[in-house]
């Protein structure tokens, strides 16, 4: 019995033991990516991810009141973002912030549609599916380190979260798509109109 139990203790130990290096390697790896972003996103990659960012920031603070001429500036801008962050070969948590955004830009499309028809895309959740990829984009920001690994993408970077963070306090207003008959004995049949936003 006791015999067994030294063993059991022995397997425990050495289970310990690779949980713990695994952690510690998986932790270097992490560490590896946060702290340095050398290697194939070169200094030529990491101005073309700045243009991207810019051209999008851009559209992010236009100052349209139109969701249709808003989204569709956005669309413009990240148009081929996919493809062009991955020809640069950024590191996942810079290429994601980018392509997070660029995901709110497709479901905000989705959800002015849904609207423009007399219809609510996001009556489930309570909130459009645009904001929580926003808020993917801001939080991939700001788990990047303002060292000097990053100086050069950095203030392009943070002026694309403070984008996503205006889209999210922005409020668009329209009158859905009216195909039915202006009345029906007597009583207005027009949709009313619709509010757009994040909280």
């Amino acid at each position: 019995m006791e015999q067994r139990s030294l063993v059991v203790n022995k397997v425990r130990q050495i289970s310990s033991l690779v949980s713990i290096l695994a952690l510690a390697s998986f932790s270097t790896l992490v560490s590896a990516e946060i702290t340095s972003i050398a290697g194939d996103f070169t200094e030529e990659r990491q101005k073309a991810w700045i243009e991207l960012a810019k051209s999008i920031t851009y559209e992010a603070n236009s100052e349209t009141q139109s969701m249709y001429s808003y989204v569709s500036g956005l669309q413009r801008a990240c148009e081929g973002a996919t493809g062009k962050v991955m020809d640069m070969h950024a590191p996942n948590s810079i290429a994601m912030q980018i392509l997070g955004f660029c995901t709110a830009v497709k479901d905000m499309e989705a959800e002015r549609k849904f609207n423009a028809d007399g219809k609510k895309k996001s009556f489930l959740s309570g909130a459009p599916a645009y904001c929580s990829d926003l808020d993917q984009g801001i939080r991939h920001f700001e788990s990047m380190p303002n060292t000097a690994d990053y100086a050069l993408i950095y203030p392009a970077a943070q002026e694309l979260a403070v984008a996503a963070k205006k889209i999210k306090t922005k409020e668009f207003t329209f009158t859905p798509d009216y195909k039915g008959v202006a009345s029906f004995v007597g009583m207005d049949m027009r949709p009313k109109p619709v509010v757009v936003k994040c909280n």
